[in-house]
């Protein structure tokens, strides 16, 4: 925000400069390959991957790349516009979504996919309420299941922008307590729901918006009190060597303990934590092994496509399932030879059209 953000240090990475935010980060692009990759894997029966660490870096990627942008709009305008961040939003979400709920929709209606599915569940779905709808017994399109944590990021951002703009009218460190106060808060909700609810709390605590926001606005956090591109000085102290093997450490370990008081309760708290120093070092050292090594142009172009491929592999494996007798290592490549072409399309025929659209909205 104005006048606060620190000058960056001389050890600054090349390319990181105050107040800018480019507008591709290759290294972050390797992170969404890496998350999207762990959803896959898992869901062709490779449980060990953990989808539920993808989805999870997912939500705090994203709470970061869109608070760093609002944070630079704000720099620039005093302002942020909430008619164009909602209309960046429906752009950028809205038609690869509808597009898998419309083929969901079609193989239900025509019997390819089991059970078949009522309207207003589906009117449910699309008016983002599908992890709602699910966690509450109900089934929702088959191949759709995955969209749960579409419901949550949408409703995050309903109120997300709100809040941001409101804060601005507080100092740093009341700005501070107001985001972090609520992650906890929520965090505290979640312990709430699976301590008091032996049945269905875990999935309520997994899939519902208001037990898994803290996710996204941990990422936000990062954006907007250690951003590397607006507090270089803030941001530096997380960029340790021996800080990021010790998170990535805890992450990873955080997906060995099987605890049911702590799976889906603190873990999710606890990574989110750890990733705001891997965030920071895989920024401030992208062009530095072993950061490079997410910038390998395969991982790349699967994070780049990785919001379509998130969605629809969820819809090839129930088909695969349902009609083949494909498992293991040959669902895996069937699924992925099926949806990277579509994603591929997806990218050039819907997505990139409407983020020309976007910019001219923008201009």
């Amino acid at each position: 925000m104005r006048g606060e953000a620190s000058p960056f240090v001389s050890n600054q990475p090349s390319g990181v400069t105050q107040g800018h935010v480019p507008g591709h980060i290759p290294s972050l692009d390797g992170i969404r390959g890496v998350a999207v990759l762990l959803v896959v894997v898992t869901h062709a029966g490779f449980t060990f991957a953990s989808g539920a660490l993808g989805v999870n870096i997912f939500f705090f990627l994203s709470g970061f790349l869109i608070a760093t942008l609002m944070r630079r709009e704000y720099a620039t305008t005093g302002a942020v516009s909430l008619r164009r961040f909602y209309a960046r939003r429906i752009l950028r979400i809205f038609p690869p979504m509808y597009i898998l709920l419309a083929a969901a929709t079609l193989a239900s209606t025509l019997g390819l996919l089991a059970p078949k599915i009522g309207a207003w569940t589906i009117l449910a779905q699309f008016l983002h309420l599908t992890n709602y709808v699910h966690i509450t017994g109900s089934h929702v399109l088959p191949g759709t299941e995955i969209m749960w944590s579409l419901s949550v990021e949408e409703h995050y951002y309903l109120v997300f922008p709100l809040l941001f703009v409101v804060v601005q009218r507080f100092g740093p460190g009341a700005r501070a307590s107001i985001v972090v106060g609520t992650c906890l808060l929520v965090l505290v909700w979640r312990v709430v729901v699976v301590m008091s609810h032996p049945v269905g709390g875990e999935a309520w605590a997994y899939e519902a918006s208001d037990t898994r926001v803290d996710s996204i606005l941990w990422g936000a956090a990062l954006a907007m009190f250690a951003n590397p591109y607006f507090e270089a000085k803030a941001a530096a102290k997380l960029d340790r060597g021996w800080l990021g093997i010790l998170a990535l450490g805890v992450v990873l370990a955080s997906q060995v303990l099987r605890v049911h008081w702590y799976s889906h309760t603190i873990r999710y708290t606890l990574q989110c934590l750890c990733f705001a120093p891997l965030f920071v070092i895989a920024i401030r050292r992208e062009h530095r092994f072993p950061i490079t090594l997410l910038n390998r142009q395969p991982l790349r172009w699967i994070g780049s496509i990785s919001y379509s491929l998130y969605l629809y592999h969820y819809l090839v494996i129930a088909v695969l399932v349902q009609h083949t007798s494909l498992r293991g290592v040959a669902l895996l490549a069937a699924t992925l030879a099926i949806s990277l072409p579509l994603c591929e399309l997806t990218a050039r025929f819907v997505e990139r059209p409407a983020a020309r659209l976007r910019k001219r909205l923008e201009s």
